[in-house]
C-alpha cells in the first residue's frame, strides 16, 4: 500500500501545497508531476526526501542530455 498516496489520509490541498513549495525550487522544476507527487507524500510523512530529488533531478538531466544529443544527429 506503500506505493499509492491516500489522498483521504494526506488530504488534497496539503499535498497540493507540499507539491508546490517544491516546485518554487527551480531545480525541481522539469520532475515530473508523478514523482514529484510520491516525493511530497514522503516529505509529509517526515521522510527523508533530499536523496529523492537529487535523484529525480538527475534523471531530468540524463534525459535532456540523451534528448539534446538525438537532436544534433
Amino acid at each position: 500500500m506503500d506505493a499509492f498516496i491516500n489522498y483521504d489520509v494526506i488530504g488534497e490541498t496539503v499535498l497540493r501545497n507540499v507539491i508546490s513549495d517544491l516546485y518554487n525550487d527551480p531545480a525541481n522544476s522539469y520532475i515530473e508531476i508523478c514523482d514529484i507527487a510520491y516525493i511530497a507524500r514522503d516529505k509529509i510523512q517526515w521522510k527523508f526526501v533530499d536523496n529523492k530529488l537529487l535523484k529525480a533531478r538527475r534523471e531530468v538531466q540524463a534525459f535532456y542530455e540523451r534528448f539534446q544529443h538525438l537532436l544534433k544527429k
